[in-house]
Order: C-alpha cells, then structure tokens, then sequence
C-alpha cells in the first residue's frame, strides 16, 4: 500500500513493489546516459535494494533496462562506424588496433624469457632449500 501519494516506490496490498512513473522515466533516462542499476538507483534516490527487489519482479522493465544500459556503447560504436565511413584515419587505426590486434597493433609483445644460467642458479637455490 501507498504511505505517502509521492512515494516513488512502494509495495502494494499484495505485497508486490511499485514504482511510479516518474521514477521509471528517470531509472531509464539514467540507464540510457550508462549507469548501471548501482548508480541509477543512487541517481534517483532510491535504495538499491528497493530497485533490484523490482527488477526482480517485473522481468519487462529488468529486459528495457538491460537494453538501455547498453545505449552509450551503442552509441560509441555507431559513431566510430560513421567517422570511419567519412574517411577519418584516427578512429580507424584505434578501431583496427583494438579489434585485430594480432594485425594492427602498435605496441610490440615483449617476452620475457629466463637465460640457461638462470634456470641452472634457480634449480640449485630449489636444492639447497630442499636441504635446509
């Protein structure tokens, strides 16, 4: 039931959680900027816990959610696609370097190796301490 008629969330007389819709278009504005539920809930001025207590209960809005965190990396690549299609070099070699880098990277995979004499000295310090 509703204490307070501005509450935002609530549980009604069967006990199942509610939020009013006011709240539900501020959760998705913030979910669409890509807060996760920890923040978004924090944005809105609601415990986290009230808010994934109705995530749990209300599977379409938990599913939309879901959805519109995923808006700004969405975004992000819809915006690397289109300056790649213009031409623009920068996107395009951060994109290659990121998705093959086996191909396009420009850092050099540095390994180490351990020399002969190096391996001889760690076998007799592992005898040694066998011994102690």
């Amino acid at each position: 039931m509703k204490d307070n008629r501005f509450a935002s969330f609530w549980h009604d007389e069967a006990g199942n959680p509610c939020i009013s819709e006011r709240l539900r278009a501020k959760l998705a504005k913030a979910y669409r900027q890509g807060l996760n539920h920890r923040e978004a809930a924090m944005h809105c001025g609601i415990k986290h816990s009230d808010l994934m207590e109705y995530i749990a209960y209300d599977e379409s809005f938990r599913m939309r959610a879901e959805g519109l965190m995923e808006h700004l990396a969405i975004q992000a690549k819809k915006n690397v696609a289109k300056a790649i299609e213009n031409g623009k070099m920068k996107p395009t070699q951060w994109y290659l370097e990121r998705r093959r880098p086996e191909e396009f990277s420009t850092k050099a995979d540095v390994a180490v190796k351990t020399s002969e004499s190096e391996t001889v000295r760690e076998k007799e310090f592992e005898k040694l301490l066998e011994n102690l």
